[in-house]
């Protein structure tokens, strides 16, 4: 249910990349945001990300699953979740590449967008909801020394379609 006649979007990591925009655009379209990011943990950033900003509201948890029980907690459920998982493209040659980086990628670009989905499904299959899923289109065209980015972001896109096809059956759109 929703409280009142408000509607609720979470958007992950808010402060980064597309998070900003994806947080206004849902504000202007009338949307209470559960705005995500660990950096609200600390309060001066989170006022300095909320100022002037009615509607909004802090999640700093770490995990998914945390994050989407808090936004259910607070909203009663969820019509659009912005996954903005981003993270930086370090350019290694294979033979000096850290397995901890590839790790990285992988849990931050993979991981978390499939666990943060797989928690909220079912609030988006009661309203019908949305997912917006940020990638990349980098490995459209591989870079020099990005062998394992390329390969964590190919395999965010190839999430996002897949998703697709296994949540229109319960009319959540992504």
């Amino acid at each position: 249910m929703t409280v009142g006649s408000r509607r609720y979007a979470l958007v992950t990591n808010a402060t980064g990349f597309a998070g900003p925009p994806a947080v206004q655009a849902m504000l202007d379209a009338g949307f209470h945001v559960l705005a995500h990011d660990t950096a609200f943990a600390n309060e001066a950033d989170w006022h300095t990300f909320a100022a002037g900003r009615p509607h909004l509201t802090a999640l700093a948890m770490a995990e998914p699953e945390a994050v989407v029980a808090e936004a259910l907690r607070i909203g009663g459920t969820l019509q659009v979740v912005v996954s903005n998982d981003h993270y930086p493209a370090p350019s290694f040659q294979p033979e000096a590449a850290p397995v901890e980086e590839l790790r990285r990628n992988y849990d931050k670009l993979l991981e978390f967008p499939f666990r943060l989905v797989r928690a909220a499904l079912p609030a988006l299959k009661q309203q019908s909801g949305n997912v917006v899923m940020v990638t990349s289109n980098r490995t459209r065209l591989p870079l020099n020394g990005g062998a394992f980015a390329d390969a964590a972001r190919a395999a965010a896109n190839a999430l996002v379609r897949s998703l697709a096809i296994d949540c229109a059956r319960h009319g959540v759109v992504v």
